[in-house]
């Protein structure tokens, strides 16, 4: 607690030097000290809540804050009704637009072929990636390719255990995208974690999902985050004590062997999408100004 107020009384010093229009906190503590000194000092403010399950900063920060901006209506019940507004994840807005080009051949693969995309975060999941290992000579035979992105702590120990294995030519290993707003664009199933900025770039593109929700995050929000999702029928959810190599594989060829499948729920996930989700926040920003 003394830290927080020896923080309140810095970030008041700072906010009275900077004289800013408004103050935008997206959550964890470092954001606690500088938006209730702002707060406080009657500076519009506002604070962007994520995920699906509210945060302990963001809970706290609703009191005094002027706006809570959300992106998934599950998580409206944990703050005042009148302060909230859905403006979405302004990620979303990055990646609508973009042109892909032939980006998928940089990777060795076909432009134009059913494409899964296998990712789990930008250090990878050893979960996922142990599941992906034991299909690889299966996906090998399928009418699909993958683009599996390993992460760069795992990438050379896979490639070691992989080094006696032929892999065929519809299958792609790399340890990190760089453009993956470019590779999201053009691929037809992704299966990966269900992080807050994942789903909003997924949900904006209409890009069907199997999501493995993290278990190592706080309050488990990622389960949440997926299960709204879900529910829509935008993608489908493996927990990962569930999840071994045959589940996820049987997975991946249901949707993919299934043209309607895959159609219902690009359709579901755009539903959910915001591609406008930057203005609608921006919009909400200059609100609390001009009031």
């Amino acid at each position: 607690m003394t830290r927080f107020f020896k923080g309140v009384t810095r970030s008041k010093a700072l906010i009275r030097a900077f004289n800013p229009d408004a103050v935008i906190g997206t959550g964890g503590y470092v954001c606690g000290p500088v938006v209730y000194a702002a707060a406080k000092l009657n500076v519009p403010t506002l604070i962007h809540e994520q995920n699906s399950v509210a945060g302990l900063t963001n809970k706290f920060l609703s009191r005094y804050a002027d706006r809570v901006a959300i992106c998934f209506e599950e998580v409206s019940d944990s703050f005042a009704a009148e302060k909230v507004v859905f403006t979405g994840n302004p990620r979303a807005s990055e990646v609508v637009g973009i042109e892909s080009g032939d980006i998928l051949t940089e990777y060795g693969l076909e432009q134009d072929k059913p494409t899964v995309l296998v990712f789990g975060g930008s250090r990878g999941a050893r979960g996922i990636n142990e599941a992906v290992e034991a299909n690889l000579a299966k996906i090998g035979k399928r009418a699909y390719q993958l683009l599996y992105v390993t992460g760069d702590a795992h990438f050379e120990k896979i490639k070691e255990k992989l080094a006696d294995m032929e892999l065929n030519n519809n299958i792609s290993i790399q340890p990190f995208i760089y453009d993956m707003p470019k590779v999201l664009n053009v691929s037809t199933l992704v299966v990966s974690r269900a992080g807050a900025t994942s789903l909003a770039e997924l949900t904006a593109l209409g890009v069907p999902s199997i999501l493995i929700p993290s278990p190592y995050v706080t309050a488990n929000h990622q389960a949440k985050n997926a299960e709204s999702l879900a529910k829509k029928a935008a993608a489908s959810v493996i927990a990962e004590s569930d999840l071994t190599p045959v589940r996820l594989l049987d997975e991946i060829d249901n949707i993919m062997g299934s043209p309607e499948k895959l159609a219902k729920m690009q359709y579901e996930a755009k539903q959910l999408g915001v591609p406008d989700a930057a203005d609608k926040l921006v919009d909400a920003i200059y609100d609390i100004i001009n009031n």
